[in-house]
């Protein structure tokens, strides 16, 4: 049995590209560089993937998931007017109504505490993190490492 697998990566995909990618393609899904951080090194089956130093993003059996969210994206009814200053507040506003009715539904805490993926020493790349990994990618796991901290989360005892 053969297992297709799409690979997306540039020949130095930095920890800001791939932040920067995250926010741009869902903005709705992660507004915060926390939120990238908690996808990127806690969440489990994430589809990102060690490879090369840097975190990679693995399509594991979906071929033709760029090319229908490519497809998506140019068939939206975007006018060359359509500034990126108005999309960036549209996106804002629609993030806000998001929030306001998770909270209202306790899906999210006020104040956009943020909770935090359970972590897992043996899958999580938090904890995985290869030899091999460049300096970027090392510094962000410290990085999220100490934002864990500051959120009461003690990341030295995750199983």
């Amino acid at each position: 049995m053969r297992i297709h697998v799409n690979i997306h990566v540039e020949a130095n995909m930095t920890v800001e590209t791939t932040v920067q990618e995250m926010f741009d393609r869902y903005p709705l899904m992660y507004s915060t560089r926390k939120e990238c951080f908690d996808h990127l090194f806690c969440t489990i089956g994430n589809g990102y993937e060690w490879k090369w130093g840097q975190l990679v993003y693995c399509d594991m059996g979906e071929p033709d998931y760029d090319e229908a969210y490519e497809k998506e994206i140019n068939e939206a009814d975007y006018s060359v007017e359509h500034s990126l200053a108005e999309q960036s507040k549209e996106n804002l506003d629609e993030r806000r109504r998001h929030d306001e009715l998770w909270i209202r539904h306790g899906l999210m805490k006020p104040g956009g505490k943020h909770d935090w993926y359970p972590l897992s020493r043996k899958y999580s790349r938090l904890f995985t993190i290869p030899d091999d990994a460049k300096d970027d990618w090392k510094s962000a796991v410290e990085e999220c490492k100490k934002m864990l901290e500051e959120d009461g989360i003690d990341w030295h005892s995750a199983e």
